[in-house]
């Protein structure tokens, strides 16, 4: 990450907080019943439940996909205890919140919309006037996002990055892969952070 935000006042920063990770754990070994899981049924069939504080689980063949996660290390703990055998987890799913120190005019044709709009690398989302307390928008060229900002370019790509902000100032990041290791949280607070700068500085 590029220390292109280094010096700026974060006086109001609000910490970056994970509201969501979701996603698939590949097993590489058949896996132990533990008395954590539950037997459920599904349109896919049989499958098991585990409902635990670092996710929820759900294990059908060789896999488990988990939502409700908040940190990889944890998840991690509590699929040593569940399962048999080594496993990989891979993310798909990744919800970030932080707040940017101010509120906004978020109403369709406000400053920070007609701003957002200039940049042909962002694509915000039409409302209608009933729908006018979030303004979201979405980021359609990851590189050009990094070359403006100033990122060390990412590896894996997000599939795709939804950015919403509220009139109080609380801004959603979302991002989605296919799939990707997941080790921890550290480059996708950066990328809130950085997606939270560049919003407050539009306005």
């Amino acid at each position: 990450m590029s220390s292109a935000w280094a010096g700026r006042d974060e006086s109001n920063r609000m910490e970056v907080r994970v509201q969501n990770a979701c996603g698939v754990v590949l097993l590489e070994t058949s896996h132990q019943t533990h008395c954590a899981w539950l037997r459920s049924y599904s349109i896919f069939g049989a499958v098991r439940k585990a409902y635990t504080v670092a996710g929820n689980l759900v294990l059908q063949g060789n896999k488990v996909s988990f939502k409700g996660a908040q940190r990889q290390d944890k998840l991690c703990s509590v699929l040593r205890e569940l399962l048999f055998g080594d496993f990989t987890v891979q993310l798909q799913l990744m919800v970030m919140a932080m707040g940017i120190g101010r509120c906004l005019d978020v109403r369709p044709g406000s400053l920070l919309e007609v701003r957002l709009r200039r940049f042909s690398w962002i694509r915000v989302m039409g409302r209608i006037e009933e729908i006018c307390n979030l303004l979201v928008f979405y980021v359609t060229d990851w590189r050009a996002f990094e070359a403006w900002v100033g990122m060390r370019p990412w590896e894996q790509l997000p599939k795709s990055t939804t950015v919403s902000v509220t009139r109080r100032g609380t801004l959603t990041v979302r991002l989605t892969w296919n799939g990707v290791r997941w080790a921890d949280n550290r480059v996708y607070e950066q990328v809130t952070e950085t997606l939270a700068h560049f919003v407050r500085d539009l306005v």
